[in-house]
């Protein structure tokens, strides 16, 4: 007796390693199309989660996002975003004493946008990538 191994492949896991191969540079620009819609989710939601008492207005504008493929990053430039975020207890470079506790505006901004339609834009643009 003698043992035989046979693999097979039928015709439509042929054809769909196919589209799988193929869908490189489609998965890319979705890839991208996602990470677009949700870096202006989260820029738009930054503002939306912050409860100043006499807001300027000034750290709400100031958010932008840079692109680079497959990465967004959303800022300020402005030197007390991150202690209005953050929070912070001390003197600043102008000898200016604070007790600030942090708004944390930008946690809030993310678990709002992560709890909204993230995942389904995700994975809708991987149902685009991988479609016949």
């Amino acid at each position: 007796m003698s043992l035989d191994i046979s693999i097979l492949l039928d015709q439509s896991s042929i054809a769909a390693l196919g589209r799988i191969k193929g869908a490189s540079a489609r998965l890319d620009a979705e890839l991208e199309k996602a990470l677009d819609g949700t870096a202006a989710d989260l820029e738009a939601a930054i503002p939306a989660n912050m409860n100043w008492q006499n807001p300027s207005g000034a750290l709400a504008g100031s958010f932008s996002t840079t692109s680079t493929t497959l990465q967004r990053e959303i800022g300020s430039e402005l030197p007390y975003s991150r202690r209005r975020d953050r929070g912070f207890v001390g003197a600043d470079s102008l000898g200016r004493v604070y007790n600030d506790v942090g708004a944390f505006y930008a946690q809030s901004a993310i678990e709002q946008v992560a709890g909204g339609n993230m995942l389904d834009r995700f994975d809708q643009g991987l149902d685009n990538a991988l479609a016949p």
